[in-house]
């Protein structure tokens, strides 16, 4: 398979400047590679509503199978993730699904697996998974797509209860399974999410996995501590998560031959020894120019972990802020959200948390996190619990937006008769604003028709390359859901390269217009999001340039071709690094050194 991004790629290798052709160009120094050639046409009228909502595709036969109609032990109730990921190069956005089990199920290895849907355009799938190798049949949870070898490609590392995977991309419409030869598997441990990013400076994708609970089918808690059932509001329910051991998370250093050795014990991760973790993200959150990591932790302070020198984490949770609310008590956090929320290169964070607490912003003021919940309107609806935590310009207005989904774990929760507190639960779209404030739009404008389900992992996309975001979301024991953006205004779409031909620079800064966009693909609440930056253009003005903050600290400003037409509506384009022109000038955020905390 050697498709127009390979192409590119080995031009770019081989160091030769192609002469510009329809849809795709190399520009020279200083210039920009074009993808695709601008489309024309109006927007179009939504009448007020943003997502179409699809519960049934063409193809897209899936169905998330996570536990019995009671839900009671804990690995049947936190559900799962999806990934998207163009495996074949096409340029088309194709759909990972994890798939969970039963414990009946477990006993007999009769697991559904997870499963892999090529995207044929025109909103048809095909269940490709047998034909690309994949035989993942796991208790699966999550999913973290990188190309994390370099070789232009996207491979997926699979989080489960038990051994993980590791898929290499072949390159040709396959996988295969390099778990055992690249050393990530770990010990049999419950596995939630993971963040792939350089940690130790060297221009190789680390990998970092959080870990969740001790779990023993055979050995399942009946009853609190006390000996009382254990309940929700006067309910008998399956036991909570404070009844299981928290597990340490695992961090894999990349080496030369591609191979990782897990280094958790000399980065310090003891420090995450007994924390129930769930969705981890890694960015750099003080801009110091190393790579931070965050854990959203269940029923327990949150985990914030610092890098120190490249060479160690610390952990500054208490100190800079996210450990706690505030009033100083922890939370649930559940989904994660890491964004530029102001545009200003400073990355805030958005966190999904159980029901009766709020969800949770967490304002990052010069790498110190402060909870602002309260005053930028994200904390309504406490009786919901939130799973999926996307941050999005969904309606491409130049502002960041939120989309929440919700679901409770507890079908029980129906006995109650309390219209605030159902098992199904509407999601939320929070639309925001030049200062920094969110407005719900009401579920009948947002999304048509409305609906409720029992929603987990949610990705955000451009599905039917329209130049806007769509969502597919895992709803629990049920088909999967569709959210099909409207917005379809103008965008620019920019894809990255590392220098050593690599499509992951995670953390990769871009500034269009005098806004800043971080590429972050791994996150949410176990899922991974397109891995293409989508940036509105609202005033219908095509910007000069493109300037990119690279991983290791590098600045390079790429020139756009000129568009005079008013009618141009999206336009894909891919910044190589090394082939744009050094920035003159600083970037506006400012550095802070690592004696800034102690």
């Amino acid at each position: 398979m050697y498709s127009r991004l390979n192409l590119v790629r080995s031009l770019f290798l081989a160091t030769i400047l192609a002469l510009p052709t329809a849809g795709k160009a190399w520009a020279g120094e200083g210039k920009i590679v074009v993808l695709s050639s601008p489309t024309v046409g109006e927007d179009r009228p939504t009448g007020g509503t943003a997502f179409a909502v699809r519960t049934s595709l063409p193809g897209l036969d899936y169905r998330n199978i996570c536990g019995e109609a009671q839900q009671l032990p804990i690995l049947e109730q936190n559900g799962q993730g999806v990934a998207l990921i163009d495996y074949d190069d096409d340029g088309l956005i194709d759909i990972f699904f994890r798939n969970g089990s039963t414990l009946a199920r477990l006993k007999t290895g009769r697991n559904p697996g997870s499963r892999l849907y090529r995207n044929l355009g025109g909103w048809r799938f095909e269940d490709v998974t047998r034909k690309a190798g994949i035989r993942c049949k796991a208790f699966g949870n999550g999913a973290a797509v990188a190309d994390y070898d370099a070789d232009g490609d996207f491979d997926i590392y699979l989080t489960n209860w038990g051994e993980n995977t590791l898929l290499r991309n072949n390159g040709d419409g396959t996988f295969t399974d390099v778990t055992e030869r690249a050393g990530v598997g770990g010990a049999r441990r419950w596995s939630s999410s993971a963040a792939f990013a350089d940690f130790n400076g060297d221009g190789r994708l680390d990998l970092y996995v959080s870990n969740y609970v001790e779990f023993d089918p055979t050995s399942i808690p009946q009853s609190e501590a006390d000996g009382h059932p254990c309940t929700y509001r006067g309910i008998v329910t399956g036991c909570g998560p404070w009844r299981y051991q928290g597990q340490r998370d695992t961090l894999y250093v990349q080496q030369p031959d591609g191979r990782f050795r897990d280094a958790s014990e000399e980065w310090g991760l003891e420090v995450t020894d007994g924390f129930r973790g769930f969705t981890a993200v890694a960015a750099d959150f003080d801009n110091d120019g190393d790579v931070d990591v965050f854990v959203g932790c269940d029923v327990m302070p949150n985990l914030r972990l610092e890098n120190v020198d490249n060479k160690r984490f610390r952990t500054i949770g208490y100190v800079g802020g996210g450990a706690v609310n505030a009033v100083g008590m922890h939370e649930s956090g559940m989904g994660v959200a890491a964004v530029d929320w102001g545009g200003a290169g400073w990355i805030d964070l958005f966190i999904t948390n159980f029901s009766g607490e709020k969800n949770t912003h967490y304002a990052n003021s010069a790498g110190f996190f402060e909870d602002k919940s309260v005053g930028t309107g994200f904390d309504q609806h406490r009786r919901e619990m939130g799973w999926a935590m996307l941050a999005a310009d969904f309606d491409q207005d130049g502002y960041q937006d939120l989309l929440v989904c919700n679901g409770h774990i507890y079908p029980q929760v129906s006995t109650l008769g309390d219209p605030l507190d159902t098992y199904a639960q509407s999601p939320r779209l929070y639309l925001g604003s030049s200062g920094g404030t969110v407005t719900e739009l009401p579920p009948e404008k947002a999304f048509q028709p409305p609906g409720k389900w029992s929603l987990r992992g949610a990705a955000a996309g451009d599905l039917d390359n329209d130049g806007d975001l769509d969502v597919i979301a895992v709803q629990h024991n049920g088909p999967a859901v569709v959210f099909e953006n409207l917005s379809r205004r103008r965008s620019l779409i920019v894809e990255l390269r590392s220098k050593n031909g690599g499509r992951s620079p995670h953390g990769a800064r871009v500034g269009v217009a005098g806004k800043w966009h971080v590429h972050l693909p791994n996150q949410g609440y176990q899922s991974s999001q397109d891995h293409r930056l989508f940036i509105s253009l609202p005033t219908q003005k095509q910007p000069d340039s493109v300037t990119v903050v690279w991983p290791k600290g590098g600045t390079e400003t790429f020139v756009l071709p000129s568009s005079k037409s008013s009618t141009v509506r999206l336009s894909t384009v891919l910044c190589v690094e090394g082939t744009g022109t050094p920035a003159k000038t600083a970037v506006p955020f400012r550095r802070v050194s690592h004696g800034a905390m102690p």
